[in-house]
């Protein structure tokens, strides 16, 4: 079986082949259908481009709506400056990990009244109270510095929280 000569390509001098005119209209199809797939492709990357930006845009909005629910805390502040020269201090623990009610922390205990404290640690959500079960709660979060008070008693409230979990409360005294 033999090619007739007129279909068969022609290669010319230069090394080039020439593609008969009857095939024109098929790599013109081709070329045309190529065309058309590179187009589709940059919609589709422009289309997740698109996406990505307002994925980005969505989590800078969360990222600044959750600002304002737990904003970053300052740095804990121990001013030592304003007591005499004879203070002392103590770290008391209370583990979160149980269940407390007016949990007495141990100042009394211990001979001791506070004139500042400081929460070095909060690993779950808890409540102090200061000096009588009837007063107010205070939540105790990471780095509230209270001072200038006479604390004789720290009573801690709390629900169970997965172990292990601490609330570790600095206290400042004078002998």
């Amino acid at each position: 079986m033999s090619i007739a000569l007129e279909e068969r390509p022609k290669v010319r001098i230069d090394g080039e082949v020439e593609v008969p005119e009857k095939k024109w209209y098929h790599i013109s199809d081709i070329l045309t259908r190529l065309d058309e797939l590179v187009e589709l492709l940059v919609k589709l990357v422009n289309y997740q481009n698109e996406l990505i930006g307002k994925v980005i845009t969505k989590l800078e909005s969360i990222d600044y709506k959750l600002s304002f629910i737990m904003p970053t805390p300052a740095p804990a502040v121990i001013d030592v400056n304003v007591l005499p020269l004879n203070n002392k201090y103590k770290v008391y623990r209370v583990d979160l990990s149980e269940t407390h009610v007016n949990f007495p922390v141990g100042l009394m205990r211990d001979g001791v009244t506070a004139n500042a404290l400081t929460i070095l640690r909060a690993d779950s959500t808890a409540y102090i109270r200061l000096n009588d079960t009837e007063n107010d709660e205070i939540e105790a979060v990471k780095d509230l510095v209270i001072r200038d008070l006479k604390i004789t008693e720290i009573y801690v409230t709390n629900d169970a929280a997965p172990s292990p979990s601490y609330l570790d409360i600095l206290v400042l005294y004078r002998e």
